[in-house]
């Protein structure tokens, strides 16, 4: 009875393991690739670098049935690869898209994850907007107590 029990178990084992394979067919893909777009160039300590640049993964099914791409962008601190698979190995919304017969493309904001950043650039940057900002150059003066209102 337990060499039976087993068996089943194990049968059973091979068969969901095989089922779970099968239904994983392979993407094909007609291109399958990474650009960056943007981006200007900034001399810090006599080098030249790049900066401001935007990273786009690109991902194009063999078989297109949808004339207009999506494009993933990610929020906050985050990356576009929250659109490329889960923490568990399973596909993400980027492969899903793919599948249903979708271009698409998936970006990191310039600044963030692939893109790059040049800390450079963004101290200079901030000082720049700062100092253009209305009434930068102006100082608030505020008495030293409050005025007193009565309501009557």
């Amino acid at each position: 009875m337990k060499q039976i029990s087993m068996a089943a178990a194990a049968a059973l084992m091979l068969l969901s393991c095989g089922g779970a394979q099968a239904a994983d067919e392979p993407l094909v893909l007609a291109r399958d690739g990474f650009m960056y777009v943007g981006g200007k160039t900034m001399q810090v300590d006599g080098r030249e670098y790049l900066y401001g640049q935007m990273y786009v993964e690109i991902r194009i099914p063999a078989k297109q049935t949808h004339p207009y791409p999506i494009i993933m962008v990610h929020g906050g601190s985050m990356s576009g690869t929250n659109y490329t698979g889960t923490p568990d190995g399973r596909e993400g919304w980027a492969q899903y898209f793919v599948r249903q017969g979708y271009a698409v493309y998936v970006v990191d904001q310039p600044g963030r994850g692939r893109s790059g950043y040049l800390s450079a650039a963004y101290v200079a940057l901030r000082r720049h907007s700062a100092a253009s900002a209305p009434g930068a150059n102006l100082r608030a003066v505020l008495p030293e107590t409050p005025p007193k209102h009565r309501i009557s």
